[in-house]
């Protein structure tokens, strides 16, 4: 059965995924073991995810390379259509999850801007005392979790040794606004924008790709979805 990821989420809420609780199990050799620890939290909803499909008669094929975007195609006609990313949290503490690898996905838009219109389903969990409980479950746009930093025109993470940029990372959207809070890119032609602003601080020089990089995204975006960037 074909579900966009809005149907996906509106299926989620409704079956109850934010009134419930569970508890992550281990079992080998005989032996069942309940696990307290949030280093595998992420990829064990996101397992939990596909088996939720599959059980619901719900088409979403996981990407082949785990190390890739996107996690999951909700399309079977298309994979340039109904992308879906997985990201998780701890509900406790601030969102930091990797939202794209920055090198890969700047050049990724060159040849595949649709990739703009994939959806992020963010589960914001909580594990303790062996109880396992997603607080809250939200589905964005990449533009709506992310925006500026003091460095850069869009929030990446950095290396220490020598400061190359390695991920785009997000912003706390779920927040209540503030006077000091920072808001989320409005569009998704603001946040390509702002990567390509990103992009010609970062790489300092005159490269035709780079200063080119804006325009050739927006007719790539054309050229895929007959839309406007």
């Amino acid at each position: 059965m074909y579900c966009n990821a809005n149907q996906i989420y509106k299926k989620l809420i409704n079956a109850g995924i934010k009134t419930s609780t569970g508890k992550i199990t281990i079992e080998y050799l005989g032996i069942k073991a309940d696990l307290d620890s949030k280093d595998a939290v992420g990829h064990l909803l996101q397992e939990w995810l596909k088996e939720w499909c599959k059980t619901n008669q719900i088409y979403a094929i996981p990407n082949r390379n785990t190390q890739k975007s996107p996690d999951f195609f909700l399309n079977p006609n298309s994979n340039k259509s109904d992308l879906l990313e997985v990201k998780s949290f701890n509900y406790d503490k601030d969102p930091a999850f990797d939202v794209a690898d920055f090198e890969s996905y700047w050049k990724s838009l060159e040849t595949k801007a649709y990739i703009l219109d994939t959806d992020y389903l963010i589960f914001g969990y909580r594990l303790s005392n062996y109880t396992l409980e997603v607080k809250d479950l939200w589905l964005k746009k990449i533009w709506e979790i992310t925006s500026s930093s003091s460095k850069y025109p869009v929030k990446c993470q950095c290396s220490n040794s020598n400061q190359t940029i390695k991920k785009i990372r997000p912003i706390k959207w779920h927040k209540k606004l503030n006077s000091r809070s920072t808001l989320p890119f409005p569009s998704r032609r603001d946040f390509v924008y702002a990567l390509h602003q990103t992009l010609l601080t970062y790489k300092k020089g005159n490269n035709s790709q780079i200063v080119n990089w804006f325009q050739t995204v927006e007719n790539n975006y054309l050229k895929h979805t007959g839309q406007l960037l």
